[in-house]
């Protein structure tokens, strides 16, 4: 991490639960006053268009504090969703 940069929220979640998530985002983006940067695929601010969005996420993912996947029955059948913790280690350990 940058000196003088917040640490990363990432928050993982399936397309159908984007409401939620962005939901989530404003309200810990509010809890924790601007001190942590939370990041999510759906959100046009974590992710502008255009951007190149596998590496967004996986530099995001790799420098997050924390990673919050959130997971529902519905989630449990998609294949990122699943991935995404062994992902954020694989990665960090440079795999």
């Amino acid at each position: 991490m940058k000196v003088n940069q917040r640490p990363i929220l990432f928050i993982s979640h399936i397309h159908e639960e984007a409401p939620l998530a962005i939901a989530l985002k404003e309200a810990l983006t509010n809890m924790f006053v601007g001190a942590v940067d939370v990041f999510i695929a759906s959100d046009s601010e974590s992710l502008p268009e255009g951007s190149a969005w596998l590496d967004s996420i996986r530099n995001a993912l790799v420098g997050s504090s924390v990673a919050l996947i959130l997971v529902s029955s519905r989630s449990m059948d998609r294949p990122w969703i699943n991935e995404i913790d062994s992902s954020r280690v694989s990665l960090s350990r440079g795999g």
